[in-house]
């Protein structure tokens, strides 16, 4: 008789063995209007990232830019991360801050813009971006004054 065979994505075998984490920042206000250096996604020194999943929303009409190895001065506020596996997940490496102090944005990734109440889903489960140690991505966002912003992410970590 023959085995079954159980095919699981990298994802879901990362949740499964409490690898897999999630993160947002809730919403804040772009008080100044123009770009708002939003958020910083870092790697720690000894996993690789994978990206699966990243949440945009705005209340009004908004650009999101993500970049590549961006320069910071300071990393922002660390904000709440949370295990997709309840109860048996490990801890974690890399960290979403809000609030950077950026002095470059790095290299443009994405560009694009959320209508509002009508969030933008990165579904990259089946082809994530990839961080290697030491890495880290920025989130800018840019609106008119006093609209506000948030953003989720899901990721995978792994040693190298």
């Amino acid at each position: 008789m023959p085995q079954s065979i159980i095919m699981r994505s990298r994802s879901e075998a990362a949740v499964e063995s409490g690898k897999g984490f999630v993160s947002s920042t809730g919403p804040h206000t772009n008080t100044a209007g123009g770009d708002m250096r939003f958020a910083k996604f870092g790697t720690g020194s000894s996993k690789v990232i994978r990206i699966t999943k990243l949440i945009f929303s705005s209340d009004s009409s908004a650009r999101w830019r993500v970049t590549q190895a961006p320069t910071t001065t300071a990393d922002g506020t660390a904000q709440t991360i949370k295990n997709r596996r309840m109860g048996k997940g490990q801890t974690n490496e890399a960290v979403l801050y809000y609030g950077p102090t950026v002095t470059a944005e790095g290299d443009l990734i994405y560009d694009f813009w959320v209508n509002p109440a009508t969030p933008v889903i990165l579904d990259l489960s089946r082809s994530p971006w990839v961080l290697d140690p030491g890495n880290s991505i920025l989130f800018t966002y840019s609106s008119g004054a006093t609209n506000n912003g948030s953003m989720g992410i899901e990721w995978d970590e792994e040693p190298r």
